[in-house]
């Protein structure tokens, strides 16, 4: 099980509740956390501006820096090549994990609160504050955009390429 914490901390505890692992580097809330695909390394995103890449014995590999605002949303490729960090800076950050940025996603006018990944990679998901939704193909502009009455805090997307959005009603 990984947290994130407001002490600026990440922790990984075993099924049983204990620790086994912190996270110690970011200046702020740790807002975002997510596994590898292959569950040798974590993300995390922070109220910071910056994600993070560490490996499980606590090392830090990685930092992706250059948001504007918080990370709020945090995420790997499939593929476990690429990660999406989106931040209340209205825009969505694709990275390589040697810190290459790779693209930066705009369209948004609020926060972006999700970012998910198609299962087969070739898809990039992001929900907002705006009440909107874009789908990216990987790397390109904009594929389609959806509007929503309400803010997107989270969205997902599965194997069939149906994607699922929730949002909350005001």
């Amino acid at each position: 099980i990984l947290t994130g914490s407001d002490d600026g901390t990440a922790r990984l505890w075993s099924l049983d509740g204990c620790l086994v692992q912190t996270f110690i580097g970011h200046d702020g809330p740790v807002r975002s956390v997510a596994f590898s695909p292959d569950g040798q390394a974590i993300l995390t995103g922070s109220d910071d501006g910056s994600a993070r890449l560490w490996s499980l014995d606590g090392r830090l590999v990685q930092i992706f820096s250059g948001h504007d605002g918080p990370v709020r949303s945090v995420v790997f490729s499939p593929d476990g090549q690429t990660i999406l960090a989106g931040s209340d800076g209205n825009v969505v950050r694709l990275w390589q994990l040697n810190g290459r940025l790779v693209q930066t996603f705009s369209g948004h006018s609020g926060p972006v609160r999700s970012v998910a990944f198609s299962p087969d990679g070739q898809t990039i998901l992001t929900g907002s504050e705006d009440n909107t939704a874009y789908i990216y193909p990987t790397p390109q502009r904009i594929y389609e955009y959806l509007q929503h009455e309400a803010a997107i805090p989270e969205l997902t997307a599965e194997q069939r390429e149906q994607y699922g959005i929730y949002w909350e009603e005001e």
